[in-house]
C-alpha cells in the first residue's frame, strides 16, 4: 500500500473502522462516509488536501464554495448600495423639490374636510351679519378659517329633497375642474347634521350686485371683460374639462367677481357630467334644470339637457348685462320676453334698450359698434332653436374679435367694419347674413 499515493473513497457509504494500511496513504479522502473513526491527522495527511471521514461532517470544498458565494453576494450588495447612494445624494435636491410640488398638488386635489365646530367658529355660528345670499337650496355665509383664510361657506338646506344630490354633484365637479374663471373650492364639511362647501371669498360679490344696486355700476370695458371671463369658463366645461359638463344655471348671481373684477363661475349643484364632446343630450336626474328666465325652451319640452342649453342661458345673461333688465321683469309678459324686446329694437333703436351706464366711457362709433355686436351675439345665443345657437367655443372666438376691435378711448368718425356677420331678422328668426352693412344709423 506504500506505493499508493492518492485514494478517493468519499461518498461511498462505507462503514466500520479504517484499516491501518489505508491510513498510510499520502493523500486519502474518506469524507461523507459512515466510518467509526476519523482519518489520520499526521504530517503526511495535510488538512488542506486530505478530507477526513466524519459521520456528520461536510467536505472542505463545499464549505469553501459556500463561503466564496456569500462573499460575492455581500460584495454585489455593497456595490449596489454605493451606486444607489451616490445617485440619491446627487438627486437629493430634485427629490425634495418633487416632494414639495407633489404635496401642493395633493393639497389642491384632495380637500381635507373641515369639522362642523370649525365652521361655527368661522361664521360666528352662521350669524345673520355674515349672510351673503340665500335661496331654496341653501345659504352662503362669509367667514374666516383658523389660519386666517377668508372664505365663503355654502350651507345646503337639508330639508330640500335634492340637497344630497346637489352636494354630490357639486363635489364631483369641483374636485377635478380647474380654471381661472371657475370658483375654487377649498374644503367641505359633511355630517348627518350639515352639508357645506367652503369656497374662496370674492370681495366684489356677484355680478347681480353690479347690475341692480344703484351704488354699483360698471362700464362697457368691464362688462366686456366679464362676458369674456364667463364664456371662457363655460367653454372649459364643455370642451377642456376632465369630462364634458353642462352647468345648467348660468345667471348673474352665479358669477362672482374678485378684487380685480375678474369673473368666476360658481354653483355647480345642478350641473350634469356628460360624455366628452358628444352631441347627445342627457336627461336630468334633478327636477330643477336651471332658474326661471334662463332655462332653454327645449328643457321644458323634452327634459333633455345639452351644452346648447348653457349657450341659451349665456345669451340671456349677456342681454341682461347690456339692458340691466331681468328676464323675469314684470314688463315681460305673454309673448314679450327679454329676447324679443331686444330683438325689436335691434339694430336701429338699441339706445332704447341699452343700459345708459355703459356709455360712461363715451358714445363713440367704437362704443356703438361694440354694443351692437354684443347684442347681436346675445340674440344669436338665445335663439329658440338649439341648432341656430353657436357653440361656446365660437362664442369665445367672437368675443375676442369684438374686444380687439373695441377701443373706447378713441373717438373716430370712421365706421369700423363689423367683426362678425350682421344678424338680420328673417321671418321672425335671427340668422347670420354673409354681407356686412357699410353704414348703420346711429342713435347715440
Amino acid at each position: 500500500m506504500n506505493e499508493l499515493y492518492w485514494l478517493d473513497l468519499s461518498n461511498n457509504k462505507l462503514t466500520g473502522q479504517i484499516p491501518e494500511c489505508v491510513k498510510q496513504i499520502s493523500y486519502l479522502d474518506l469524507s461523507n462516509n459512515e466510518l467509526e473513526e476519523a482519518a489520520p491527522t499526521g504530517k503526511k495527511h495535510s488538512t488542506a488536501l486530505v478530507k477526513v471521514a466524519i459521520p456528520t461532517g461536510k467536505s472542505h470544498s463545499t464549505v469553501v464554495i459556500k463561503v466564496l458565494g456569500a462573499v460575492a453576494v455581500v460584495a454585489v450588495f455593497i456595490v449596489c448600495f454605493l451606486v444607489f447612494g451616490v445617485l440619491w445624494i446627487r438627486n437629493l435636491h430634485n427629490r425634495e423639490e418633487f416632494k414639495q410640488t407633489f404635496r401642493k398638488i395633493l393639497q389642491k386635489v384632495e380637500h381635507p374636510r373641515i369639522a362642523h365646530e370649525e365652521l361655527l367658529a368661522a361664521t360666528n355660528r352662521f350669524h345673520n351679519s355674515n349672510l351673503l345670499s340665500t335661496n331654496s337650496f341653501g345659504s352662503v355665509y362669509k367667514g374666516f378659517l383658523a389660519d386666517g383664510t377668508r372664505v365663503a361657506v355654502k350651507v345646503l338646506n337639508l330639508m330640500h329633497e335634492q340637497s344630497h344630490k346637489i352636494f354630490r354633484a357639486e363635489c364631483k365637479v369641483l374636485q377635478k375642474a380647474r380654471h381661472r374663471n371657475l370658483a375654487r373650492i377649498i374644503t367641505t364639511c359633511s355630517t348627518i347634521h350639515i352639508k357645506a362647501l367652503i369656497f374662496e371669498y370674492f370681495s366684489n360679490g356677484s355680478l347681480e350686485k353690479y347690475l341692480y344696486q344703484s351704488s354699483c355700476r360698471m362700464g362697457l370695458r368691464t362688462l366686456l371683460n366679464i362676458a369674456i371671463d364667463v364664456a371662457h369658463a363655460v367653454e372649459y366645461l364643455h370642451y377642456d374639462c376632465f369630462v364634458q359638463i353642462v352647468h345648467c344655471d348660468i345667471k348673474p348671481s352665479n358669477v362672482l367677481l374678485d378684487e380685480s373684477m375678474t369673473a368666476h363661475l360658481s354653483d355647480f349643484g345642478i350641473s350634469r357630467l356628460m360624455g366628452r364632446i358628444t352631441a347627445n343630450s342627457v336627461t336630468s336626474t334633478i327636477d330643477l334644470k336651471g332658474s326661471v328666465g334662463y332655462i332653454a325652451p327645449e328643457y321644458g319640452l323634452n327634459g333633455m339637457m345639452s351644452p346648447r342649453g348653457d349657450v341659451f342661458s349665456y345669451g340671456i345673461l349677456l342681454l341682461e348685462m347690456l339692458t340691466r333688465r331681468r328676464p323675469t321683469d314684470d314688463m315681460f309678459d305673454g309673448d314679450l320676453s327679454l329676447h324679443s324686446w331686444v330683438k325689436r329694437a335691434f339694430p336701429e333703436r338699441v339706445a332704447e334698450v341699452v343700459d345708459t351706464s355703459l356709455l360712461m366711457e363715451g358714445a363713440s362709433k367704437e362704443t356703438e359698434e361694440c354694443l351692437i355686436s354684443l347684442m347681436r351675439l346675445g340674440l344669436l345665443c338665445s335663439s329658440d332653436s338649439p341648432e341656430a345657437r353657436p357653440t361656446m367655443r365660437d362664442v369665445s372666438s367672437l368675443l375676442k374679435n369684438i374686444q380687439q376691435d373695441f377701443n373706447p378711448d378713441t373717438s373716430s368718425s370712421i365706421k369700423l367694419k363689423p367683426t362678425i356677420s350682421n344678424l338680420v331678422c328673417d321671418r321672425g328668426a335671427i340668422t347670420i347674413c354673409e354681407e356686412a352693412s357699410d353704414t348703420q344709423s346711429s342713435t347715440f
